[in-house]
């Protein structure tokens, strides 16, 4: 909705004059001369024009609809009480007046291991009933995605003879050199382990050392998925932690990439380096964030 008066003339003037902006919690206004316009904060936005001849111009809108238009050598743009130059500033500083506009990390799916399906289902979750020994997050869309950020607290329990590795794959491939990975392992009496792979990521430990016992890790994973050209590869790191008693602790932190150039990321699968010894248990929950393009 836009209230005050519409117009849609290119704005312009021998001197500079000065543009008012000024945002509430509801409406933006603009005020310039003797003229004032209101438009709800979850509408506004604006783009920029190069108008042949006359130079750049902001266009601001109501939603879709333009309001009006101002060339920007003709005025001083102050907003919310101060004064912003340059058509790049200029055009963020209004869009970010309009809190839908500014990017943000939104939660895209949570991914529960639980005993029996819940009633009612929650809402963009999906379940895996029972201990498991892979995690498969399906039907993503890398490309749509300037960045992922996986958040993953787990419980598990096994009988293997040494720790771990927490392990991530995409699309489910495992082929040699498909990954560049190190991980670096710290104890909680302070020793460092380093581990590398060139077939999955690693992205933290589980640590079941023959006990049979409930223990506990966690890892948080910030992934590149979208392609940027036929030479880019996307990166990730990690940080985590790893739990198995009182005395028995430690952190992972590592990087690397994944090697494949043009394949669009539509899964991500999570396991551990011996799916023999190692279970994921009830109560494991990871949970996906997704910034768009």
């Amino acid at each position: 909705m836009l209230f005050g008066i519409i117009g849609y003339a290119n704005v312009s003037a021998q001197s500079q004059d000065t543009l008012y902006i000024t945002s509430t919690s509801a409406f933006v206004q603009l005020q310039w001369r003797t003229n004032v316009k209101n438009i709800l904060v979850t509408n506004v936005n604006c783009d920029t024009l190069v108008a042949y001849g006359q130079g750049t111009q902001i266009i601001i809108k109501d939603v879709q609809t333009e309001v009006q238009r101002f060339l920007i050598s003709s005025f001083i743009f102050k907003i919310n009480g101060s004064v912003v130059s340059g058509s790049s500033a200029i055009y963020t500083a209004i869009n970010n007046l309009n809190p839908g506009v500014i990017p943000k990390l939104q939660l895209l799916k949570t991914i529960k291991v639980v005993s029996a399906l819940p009633s009612p289902l929650e809402a963009n979750t999906q379940y895996v009933v029972g201990d498991t020994n892979f995690i498969n997050i399906t039907g993503l869309n890398g490309n749509n995605s300037k960045l992922w950020q996986l958040v993953i607290n787990g419980v598990a329990t096994g009988t293997a003879t040494t720790d771990l590795q927490l392990i991530m794959r995409f699309n489910a491939i495992n082929t040699v050199g498909g990954y560049t990975s190190v991980s670096t392992y710290i104890t909680q009496g302070g020793f460092a382990l380093t581990s590398a792979s060139n077939l999955q990521f690693i992205i933290g430990s589980v640590p079941i050392v023959n006990t049979g016992a409930t223990v506990t890790f966690s890892s948080a994973v910030t992934i590149s998925p979208m392609v940027l050209g036929s030479t880019a590869f996307r990166p990730i790191q990690h940080f985590g932690s790893y739990q198995r008693s009182t005395a028995y602790y430690g952190s992972t932190s590592g990087g690397g990439m994944f090697r494949d150039a043009t394949t669009n990321i539509t899964s991500i699968q999570i396991t551990t380096s011996n799916t023999l010894f190692g279970l994921f248990k009830v109560g494991t929950e990871i949970q996906l964030l997704q910034l768009d393009k």
